[in-house]
């Protein structure tokens, strides 16, 4: 006898209104991927459920298999993230990872590492951490999980080492590694087609690499060897984190085939902020 009620920890990627009273959701759920499912009721002012149609919002839900959408038969809030509703560029943060994570992946495509990562990276934003180490955390954190961790430690075209030096990328020494990520050097590349870095001799030979300097190649292993919250501790500078950011969202974008919109949004509250 197949299951007809079951229970899921999810997270709000989207929501609709739908009818007079209810709400569609795309749920992305620890244990069994991506969901569609409806919320009846949800819309109406004495609703127990609404809680489970609030984005990014971090609950426990019973569903009820449906025909076309299972049903949300009930729900516990864990985690309502209400500050990432009060503060504008957190919210753009927050909506671009719900963006980027609803396209990586597929329907029921079950991603638990996935799920952990986007629920700690909400955490760090609603928290008032940096949003920008938190994004580029999370898009280096979300590409390993997923299977396309881009090189950053030998060259995409060449299989050489790019930056052999280095000694400290892993140590837990902040002095040490801001040093490292303030001292420049000279440009290598990043080419999001071939997925990773391109060292000093093949960067003429790949045609869509962007030059960068040493700083952003060991800015993003340092974020790899460490967990989002202890990517907040690096002392990175906003340009080189950008950068990443940059680089990182074509990255993706190349293994997806998918454009997230929200990530315009989101860059273009970030370029405002640095006009003001």
């Amino acid at each position: 006898m197949s299951v007809r009620v079951y229970k899921a920890e999810a997270v709000v990627l989207r929501r609709h209104n739908l009818g007079e009273t209810d709400k569609s959701v795309i749920l992305f759920t620890r244990n069994q991927g991506k969901l569609s499912a409806v919320a009846k009721g949800a819309r109406r002012p004495t609703s127990r459920i609404s809680g489970a149609t609030e984005l990014f919002s971090h609950c426990v839900v019973m569903l009820a298999v449906g025909r076309n959408l299972d049903v949300i038969t009930q729900c516990e809030v864990r985690e309502p993230f209400l500050g990432l509703r009060a503060d504008l560029n957190r919210f753009a943060a927050a909506s671009y990872l719900a963006e980027l994570t609803d396209s990586m992946l597929e329907d029921r495509m079950p991603a638990p590492g996935l799920f952990d990562l986007f629920v700690e990276s909400l955490r760090i934003l609603d928290a008032g951490g940096s949003v920008l180490a938190a994004v580029c955390a999370f898009e280096l954190h979300a590409s390993r999980e997923l299977g396309y961790e881009p090189s950053v430690s030998l060259c995409v075209r060449c299989r050489k080492v790019v930056l052999p030096s280095e000694e400290g990328a892993t140590e837990t020494n902040e002095e040490h590694l801001s040093q490292q990520a303030s001292s420049g050097g000279a440009a290598v590349g990043f080419s999001p087609s071939l997925g990773g870095v391109v060292c000093r001799s093949c960067l003429p030979r790949v045609r869509d690499a962007e030059k960068i300097d040493e700083r952003t190649v060991m800015l993003a292993r340092q974020m790899l060897n460490r967990s989002p919250a202890e990517c907040q501790k690096i002392q990175a500078d906003d340009e080189a984190l950008r950068v990443l950011g940059r680089l990182m969202r074509r990255h993706i974008e190349c293994r997806t085939e998918r454009r997230v919109k929200a990530a315009d949004f989101m860059e273009a509250l970030a370029a405002s902020a640095e006009k003001l």
